[in-house]
């Protein structure tokens, strides 16, 4: 009996898991209002930057198109201004477009020449509640990013 009940336990995990379901999704992500209100403040010899952008995903799956506002920080002492280079990391909100619901998150990545590569990984509330987002974006110009991206539905239908 207790060999029986221990395959059974054992066997839980594996069916919970094979549930959960990944929806690849792309688009493009353009800049609809750059930064407003930059803040900047001197912490030693290092000087920290902080703005807000506001941008549009257009994505082949409703659940992650939508306005998303964007806040960006990097520092002086790993960002060059000159060549609009270096790590650059922020937090994200998407408003779902024409849906009750939001995507919240937190990015991490680098600026080269002005244009942003990063990573990011949220979690929806409203009518995407439960489920998680992760994407890459690469910049194709200063206003215009590509995204590819997955949803994570760890129940599955």
């Amino acid at each position: 009996m207790a060999v029986g009940l221990m395959a059974a336990l054992l066997a839980l995990p594996a069916t919970a898991s094979a549930k959960a379901e990944f929806t690849e999704y792309t688009g493009t992500e353009s800049g609809i209002a750059m930064p407003t209100n930059p803040v900047f403040r001197q912490s030693g010899p290092i000087v920290h930057y902080s703005h807000v952008s506001y941008y549009y995903d257009d994505t082949s799956d409703w659940r992650t198109t939508g306005y998303t506002t964007v806040v960006m920080n990097f520092t002086g002492r790993d960002f060059m201004l000159p060549t609009m280079s270096g790590h650059i990391w922020g937090t994200f909100r998407t408003e779902l477009d024409g849906h009750d619901g939001a995507w919240e998150g937190t990015w991490t990545g680098k600026m080269v020449d002005g244009l942003p590569f990063f990573k990011a990984v949220g979690h929806g509330s409203g009518v995407v509640d439960g489920l998680k987002m992760m994407a890459n974006y690469d910049g194709t110009s200063p206003t215009t990013i590509a995204i590819e991206g997955r949803i994570l539905d760890p129940h599955g239908n």
